[in-house]
């Protein structure tokens, strides 16, 4: 009897047909139990394989033997899998089951995955090169070639997926004007979207070997176009570090994006440099005199790292850590990291001859810090909260002053048990506030009951905030009463957060909308509150959401409300123009 072999595209195939029945499967158990974020320490690292596992095997698969592709990929993916699980372990609050739904919460499980397929894209080179040479040396032309190869065939999945689900799309349509829906149903359903989604990106890996040579193509053009704009990117530099001295570092701190547009001149060079070097084997497409130049930029490449440091350091200074500074430093680490090695690289002898090595040696140390960082090595969450509690507790802010929410629904666990710690704090300056504010954040079930400690204005102070439009219109202080007794209810919510803050007047403007003879009042404040009179109580009946992303701070809608230049469109409840932007009402309840 001859022996079964299974080839290597079939087992390919066979790896993202078990993809698509365990994501699949995921779906169907979260459906059937609902979701909760404590299920994150779980889900998480789940997720984890069933995307990164079968996605590794078949990267491998296509070069090497099954046996070893399954060992490595099962190994990464559950190195993986254990940053996961920590991940998930400290986005729990214990207290906010509902927590999920924020929006810092969405924002983590972003970052969270981008931060894996980095990890993933810049350890896979390194599994590719050890199974080839089964040693721990690394040729940096090695993984060079890997990582141009596995970024284009990663490319080419989502383009291939794209085109098989937009020919599927067509196919569904066609027959749909036929009066036949049996293909728009079946392509719609969950089950196939999952399994035909991974099917197709496994056959797009599997037909790597007969498309290798238009992968290397492809790859030399574009290697070939960026490196043009290398003596481009050192001429900004250069331009940039001479004006400095004229113009002084204060212009630069003013504009409050000065250290993410240096970040993003850095990174360019570093990427235009490697698109020139590639790994050192090619002819050098510039003069001696363009080399020299961008030898030069290279050199002056730490000054504008230098300057990032600095611009964090007094950020941090001012208001201590956060999960954003915490990233922020990580990234500026790493970009002044190159930019020393590559200024090193500059003023040896040769062509940048010891860029091979330096870019192996910062690619290990990305992987080691982005793994530490979903670890309790370098948790941002951790980070942030001793950060914070230390700034209390020395006295660098006031208790009244001390951001509870922060702690509460952005730092997970590590917010909440920093904030059972200060329920228990004596012996400490204002030691009776912190605790009573410390408690009051952890009863909260959401995000805007945080503002309830904070203070209620008067009916007369929010009357005195308020520009009523047309000029001349008497308020209703009716109006006025039920806004504050929302604040007073503690239903601080952010269609009033503007009359209670009271940084700045608010204009509101009165204008019948459903044509019943009494006006409503829009807040023109985003999100462009509507109170409507129902009998004698005013009530929040909606929004308007308008057709400009300008208006979030309402100065043109003000300014157009002053000039009378506002109208309303005839509909059950009328549309609003104000200027040029057009709004439309959102009911509250619906």
């Amino acid at each position: 009897m001859s022996r079964f072999i299974v080839t290597a595209r079939q087992s390919m195939l066979i790896a993202g047909l078990i993809q698509g029945f365990v994501m699949l499967g995921l779906h169907e158990w979260i459906k059937s139990k609902g979701f909760d974020v404590s299920d994150l320490l779980y889900l998480a690292p789940l997720y984890t394989l069933a995307v990164l596992g079968p996605l590794t095997f078949n990267f491998l698969r296509a070069e090497f033997s099954g046996r070893q592709s399954f060992i490595y990929a099962s190994l990464i993916s559950g190195v993986l899998a254990l940053t996961a699980a920590w991940f998930g372990w400290s986005c729990e609050t214990q207290t906010a089951p509902q927590l999920y739904q924020s929006a810092n919460y969405i924002a983590g499980l972003w970052i969270f995955s981008f931060v894996s397929a980095v990890i993933w894209f810049h350890i896979l080179p390194f599994a590719q090169s050890r199974l080839r040479r089964s040693e721990p040396v690394f040729s940096y032309s090695g993984l060079f070639e890997d990582a141009w190869r596995n970024l284009l065939l990663l490319a080419n999945c989502f383009v291939f997926s794209g085109i098989f689900w937009a020919l599927l799309g067509l196919w569904a349509g066609l027959f749909e004007v036929l009066k036949i829906e049996f293909f728009s149903d079946l392509f719609t359903t969950r089950y196939f979207v999952y399994l035909a989604t991974a099917m197709s990106v496994s056959v797009a890996v599997s037909l790597e070997d007969k498309e290798a040579s238009a992968l290397v193509t492809i790859r030399r053009y574009l290697l070939a176009v960026q490196a043009r704009l290398l003596p481009l990117a050192a001429f900004i530099v250069l331009l940039f570090l001479a004006t400095l001295p004229f113009s002084g570092l204060q212009r630069l701190w003013d504009t409050g994006s000065a250290t993410a547009l240096m970040l993003g001149l850095q990174y360019a060079v570093i990427i235009l440099t490697n698109a020139v070097w590639q790994d050192g084997k090619q002819p050098l497409p510039f003069s001696s005199l363009t080399r020299s130049f961008i030898r030069i930029a290279l050199i002056a490449l730490p000054v504008l790292a230098l300057l990032c440091v600095w611009a964090l350091n007094l950020r941090i200074g001012q208001y201590g850590w956060t999960i954003d500074r915490v990233w922020a430093a990580i990234l500026v680490a790493f970009i002044s990291l190159y930019a020393a090695a590559y200024c090193a690289a500059a003023v040896r002898s040769g062509w940048l001859q010891s860029l091979g090595r330096l870019n192996t040696a910062i690619a290990l140390l990305v992987i080691a810090t982005l793994l530490a960082v979903h670890t309790p090595l370098l948790d941002p969450q951790r980070i942030s909260a001793s950060s914070q509690i230390s700034r209390l507790l020395t006295g660098k802010v006031a208790a009244s002053d001390f951001d509870y929410e922060y702690l509460r629904f952005n730092l997970g666990r590590a917010g909440v048990t920093a904030l059972r710690e200060l329920e228990k704090i004596e012996h400490q300056a204002e030691a009776e506030t912190i605790r009573s504010k410390a408690t009051a954040a952890l009863n909260m079930q959401s995000q805007s009951g945080m503002q309830a400690l904070q203070h209620v204005p008067s009916q007369q102070e929010i009357t005195a905030r308020i520009n009523l439009y047309p000029k001349g219109t008497a308020i209703d202080l009716a109006f006025v009463e039920a806004v504050h007794q929302r604040m007073q209810d503690g239903n601080y919510d952010y269609y009033s957060r503007a009359l209670r803050d009271g940084k700045e007047p608010v204009a509101v403007l009165a204008v019948d909308l459903n044509k019943d003879g009494a006006p409503e009042y829009i807040v023109l404040k985003e999100p462009f509150a509507v109170f409507s009179k129902q009998g004698q109580q005013w009530r929040l009946i909606g929004n308007i959401g308008f057709n400009h992303n300008d208006t979030t701070h309402g100065k043109a809608l003000e300014q157009a409300t002053a000039n009378a230049d506002f109208a309303v469109v005839p509909r059950q409840w009328s549309d609003l123009r104000i200027g040029g932007f057009e709004g439309k009402l959102q009911l509250e309840n619906q």
